[in-house]
């Protein structure tokens, strides 16, 4: 064996053994205890069967727009008819759209040392848009071809993903082709979480190349090449829970790759997901991501939520010396149907030199979606 190929086995095997320890600990967590990712965990569904990109984010399928306003909301509103609010413009054409103001706060932090006091003094008060997006759905052949677009209208205007979209392959597969987001790991809605940030599969970061899927029974595999990179996608799912697999690998020249798993448990009213990525940069420079969510039902419309967050910057420097933490609490209530509340304090730690990076902050956000 060639003393590269035992290097890449080795730290393998090196990544393998932290992601079991990793997952079996928050495993042990759940059962002492005894979105959105989280929710396609808690119901036990793939994400297909909400969104029409069917690897998650998105315009939602019609189950997903029923979902959202008789099970996910506390209480239906409607007049005396008590008819579901439909996407559907024609029998063909239907829309979607999703639309989130947010009032961010950054607390003041002040770092103490032998040469001086440096501190950021006053707190900083945001209100913004971060998203304002338009979905037209288009089932030119219904049940085996459709146009997907995805308009980013608000902060800045942007197409997001623009696709055709073939079904009825062997194996319930499909066929994905023009501009949309890639498969990998947890397709979270906060481009700021860890792994999606560090890993580069957020949001906003959509490119144009070729998607195939395969979903037989519970099992799920995409594979999404661009003109720079390949990616793919392949997880087991079931009632209460799911383990996959992700990948990546750049094909521009540079060597990048990274891998992670991510795994999600669901029993009673608490619903956990995990995940954890590796990457390596083309100088050689080797990064580890870290994730764990719990969800806790506390009524119907009512979750709450704690995050952890863990970025290893460089695995040959000690965690101390670049290790970057968040812990998030909050809640989110889903008063009535296409409508959401969020509250959510973010502990962040990292060197104490860095300011920003170790201000704190309080989050309130309002989500309008159909």
């Amino acid at each position: 064996m060639r003393q590269s190929e035992g290097i890449i086995i080795l730290r393998l095997n090196t990544f393998i053994s932290r992601s079991l320890l990793f997952i079996c600990l928050f495993i042990g967590i759940l059962q002492t205890l005894q979105a959105e990712p989280y929710i396609a965990v808690r119901t036990g569904l793939k994400c297909s069967q909400c969104h029409v990109n069917i690897t998650g984010g998105g315009k939602r399928t019609d189950f997903g727009t029923i979902y959202v306003q008789r099970f996910l909301s506390s209480q239906f509103l409607s007049d005396s008819s008590r008819k579901n609010f439909s996407t559907q413009l024609t029998e063909t054409i239907s829309v979607g759209a999703n639309f989130r103001v947010k009032n961010n706060i950054k607390y003041s932090y002040t770092h103490f040392d032998t040469a001086a006091v440096r501190n950021i003094v006053k707190n900083e008060y945001i209100l913004d848009i971060t998203e304002g997006n338009f979905y037209f759905e288009l089932n030119l052949i219904p049940n085996f071809f459709t146009f997907y677009f995805d308009q980013m209208i608000s902060p800045n205007p942007d197409n997001r993903e623009a696709f055709g979209l073939l079904y009825g392959l062997p194996l319930r597969g499909y066929f994905k082709a023009g501009k949309f987001l890639l498969p990998y790991g947890f397709r979270l809605w906060d481009d700021e979480i860890f792994i999606r940030e560090m890993t580069g599969f957020t949001y906003s970061d959509p490119d144009l190349g070729a998607e195939i899927g395969f979903e037989p029974g519970n099992y799920s595999f995409s594979v999404a090449v661009t003109s720079n990179q390949v990616s793919g996608i392949a997880a087991w799912v079931r009632r209460h829970g799911r383990l996959g697999f992700s990948w990546q690998k750049a094909t521009d020249g540079t060597d990048i790759r990274m891998f992670g798993i991510f795994s999600g448990l669901h029993t009673g009213r608490f619903t956990l997901l995990g995940e954890i990525d590796h990457i390596e940069l083309e100088n050689g420079l080797q990064q580890e991501v870290y994730f764990a969510e719990l969800n806790f039902l506390l009524l119907r419309g009512l979750n709450y939520k704690m995050t952890y967050n863990f970025f290893n910057r460089n695995l040959d420097v000690p965690i101390a010396r670049d290790g970057q933490e968040r812990l998030t609490l909050g809640i989110e209530v889903f008063p009535f149907q296409f409508f959401q509340l969020s509250a959510f304090y973010n502990i962040n730690q990292f060197i104490p030199q860095n300011l920003a990076l170790n201000q704190n902050t309080f989050t309130f956000e309002l989500h309008f979606f159909f």
